[in-house]
């Protein structure tokens, strides 16, 4: 999700995410060094899970860090830059 593009300037930051989180059918995270050290990321995590919305892991293959326990029993698919 692009959050220039949920809050602007002024803007509710946590309603606008809860709205575009609400209005999806699953919720993909990407998962990297700096998103394990995210609070936003973090933040995202607890209102999908909040929703009930189902939540989809993307690791980039040998690079990402070891998931969290929270994060171990979804549904994560790798993926690779390489060709």
């Amino acid at each position: 999700m692009d959050l220039a593009s949920v809050a602007g300037p002024g803007a509710n930051f946590r309603e606008k995410l809860r709205n575009a989180i609400q209005s999806t059918s699953k919720v993909i995270v990407f998962w990297s060094r700096e998103g394990a050290q995210s609070p936003s990321v973090n933040y995202e995590i607890g209102m999908a899970e909040a929703l009930g919305k189902p939540i989809i892991v993307a690791r980039q293959k040998g690079k990402s860090p070891p998931l969290p326990a929270e994060l171990s029993q979804l549904q994560t698919v790798e993926y690779s830059n390489d060709g």
